[in-house]
């Protein structure tokens, strides 16, 4: 089983738990994915409401992890939605019954509930799906990195600023590419600047900081992105500055 924490260890709520691949497929009512077809988990879920079994009263920011039967850490996410597994549940484009669909945006990546699907073919069962409150984990994150001998100087944006940051770029996201308000919209060099500075702290810097802290190995990719120097605006060259005269 590894070094991976089980969800005793670090106090985690059962949110869904996943026993079979039921007959059939579904769809997704979304272009880039429209041609590809997504396994049925089971059991179904009741509807786009439906609660985690578990601590539904918790509020978000939420951290989900989907453990094995084995009790390994297999994926850890985060979410901001309005319930830890409202991003889990979606339509089935056919038929509107209502499917496990997380991870099922690109039509080239595999999607979770497929890795899920094979755990479960392989009679690998049942494959368990845990949250918490993303503020109720700061703490133990600088405990667990202290055993692993990271100094608060190596945790240089915790606690609360990557999950800030997560927050302002997925309000920028939904507010201008997923649910679009207004026909146009615009931003300035020195605020695209800020926000391409933002993404490491929002993204990378926040998954190195699960990985620290579950004991997981880091992809290299997430490391090299969350020390990435800041981005800086270059200098105007004369030729640019004769030409805006």
């Amino acid at each position: 089983m590894g070094n991976h924490p089980s969800h005793k260890d670090l106090s985690l709520s059962l949110a869904s738990e996943f026993t079979e691949v039921l007959p059939g497929d579904f769809v997704r009512d979304r272009p880039s994915v429209r041609d590809k077809r997504f396994p049925i988990l089971g059991p179904r879920p009741s509807g786009p409401n439906t609660q985690p079994h578990e601590n539904a009263s918790a509020s978000g920011p939420y951290i989900y992890f989907v453990y094995s039967a084995l009790g390994e850490i297999k994926y850890i996410g985060k979410a901001d939605e309005r319930t830890v597994l409202y991003r889990w549940i979606r339509p089935d484009g056919r038929t509107g019954l209502h499917q496990w669909s997380h991870g099922t945006n690109s039509a080239k990546k595999k999607a979770t509930i497929e890795f899920i699907a094979d755990e479960l073919r392989s009679g690998k069962s049942p494959v368990r799906l845990y949250f918490s409150n993303a503020r109720s984990l700061r703490a133990s994150v600088v405990k667990r990195a202290a055993t692993l001998g990271i100094t608060l100087a190596n945790l240089e944006t915790l606690p609360g600023h990557p999950w800030a940051a997560f927050r302002k770029l997925k309000s920028l996201r939904d507010e201008h590419f997923q649910h679009r308000k207004s026909t146009s919209s615009g931003i300035g060099r020195n605020e695209h600047l800020a926000l391409l500075n933002e993404f490491k702290h929002a993204i990378p810097r926040l998954l190195l900081q699960l990985h620290i802290h579950f004991g997981v190995r880091c992809p290299a990719a997430i490391i090299r992105f969350a020390y990435f120097p800041e981005i800086e605006r270059a200098p105007r060259t004369d030729a640019e500055e004769r030409g805006s005269g």
